[in-house]
């Protein structure tokens, strides 16, 4: 069964307290000290490790070309007409940037009245008169 550093130490302190002989007061010496550097190392780490952020856990992997390759992912596919009106919200999201807020407004209203493009078409006309 073993004992704690500590237990250990006081017991070496102890013998050395009793002994006479100077070969084996350096012995024990040694000894002690090297519990005491054991002891100085576990529990600086262990502060250390308390110290730490707490990790994400690590997955095991087993050849470095899997831990190196890409994720892959299911691209969905977008139909040329939403592509299309994907092209024309953006369009209109960089002019609405350089417009009022009371001529943003605007243009929200004409598009949920007259649809996209209208409104596109509108912001434009409000950028060039700002101009």
């Amino acid at each position: 069964m073993s004992k704690p550093i500590g237990v250990l130490i006081s017991g070496l302190c102890e013998i050395l307290g009793r002994s006479r002989n100077d070969e084996d007061k350096a012995t024990i010496l040694g000894a002690i000290e090297a519990l005491a550097g054991t002891l100085d190392k576990s529990v600086g780490s262990a502060i250390a490790e308390k110290k730490r952020a707490p990790r994400r856990p690590t997955i095991m992997v087993d050849s470095a070309s899997e831990a190196t390759a890409p994720v892959k992912r299911k691209r969905r596919k977008i139909s040329p007409q939403r592509s299309a009106e994907l092209k024309l919200h953006g369009q209109l999201l960089g002019l609405l940037r350089q417009l009022s807020p009371r001529e943003r407004e605007n243009i929200a209203k004409i598009r949920k009245v007259k649809g996209l493009p209208e409104a596109l078409r509108t912001a434009q006309a409000l950028r060039a008169k700002s101009r």
